[in-house]
């Protein structure tokens, strides 16, 4: 006895194949989309933390620079303060000298050479409060892209989109025959009416033409008795 492939446990058999097959595809492409897509926001939600951390760390470190550089500003205020004092009280001196005693000029120069320096220490300290108070305490620190990781979502998208456009066809696959049936079940009605309406009309057409040749046959008969 010859087998038959074309049996309906073959065709039930292959149905539940493919509806496996498209259930897999679906499965493994949910896990995998979804499991990129999550991972993708768990990075993106570490690296939001570290920067906020770095942000914090920066900013506690740049106030610490503030304050030092505030402190300083006070020493230097009070150190200029004692400084000029120095400097004014050596100048008055250097003012008072006698220029008619001996020496005058040696002791002249080497009280200005005082006040010099002690100007010249003035100097310093005021150009070191200038550039504390306009130094940019701004601390730099080294962020992590969060943007890096929207390659996670964009995968893990891909990954969902066609293996669902897969799953689904597979799956549609074992309903062609149901398809089918509703697929003719929506065009019969307009079928048959189709035929009822043509139908006379056909059949008037093949009456005319039968009863025409007939009347030709029958001419050509009397014809020939004649």
């Amino acid at each position: 006895m010859e087998k038959q492939f074309l049996t309906e446990e073959n065709y039930q058999k292959g149905n539940r194949v493919f509806k496996t097959i498209s259930l897999v595809i679906l499965i493994v492409a949910l896990v995998a989309g979804g499991g990129l897509i999550a991972l993708g926001a768990v990075k993106q939600n570490e690296a939001g933390k570290i920067n906020e951390e770095r942000a914090a760390a920066a900013e506690a470190e740049a106030e610490q620079n503030v304050a030092a550089a505030r402190a300083r500003v006070a020493e230097i205020d009070q150190e200029v303060a004692e400084l000029q004092t120095q400097h004014d009280a050596k100048e008055d001196e250097c003012n008072s000298l006698d220029m008619m005693a001996d020496g005058w000029y040696t002791q002249r120069v080497a009280c200005q050479r005082e006040v010099s320096e002690l100007w010249s220490q003035i100097s310093h300290l005021e150009m070191e409060k200038f550039e504390l108070e306009n130094k940019d305490y701004g601390v730099l620190y080294k962020t992590v892209g969060m943007e890096y990781y929207v390659v996670f979502y964009f995968v893990g998208g891909t990954v969902l989109l066609f293996g669902c456009v897969i799953s689904l066809s597979m799956y549609l696959v074992t309903k062609r025959r149901a398809l089918a049936a509703y697929h003719a079940q929506t065009h019969l009605p307009i079928i048959k009416e189709g035929v009822a309406d043509v139908t006379p009309t056909v059949a008037q057409s093949a009456g005319t033409v039968a009863g025409s040749v007939a009347e030709g046959i029958a001419q050509g008969v009397k014809k020939e008795r004649y």
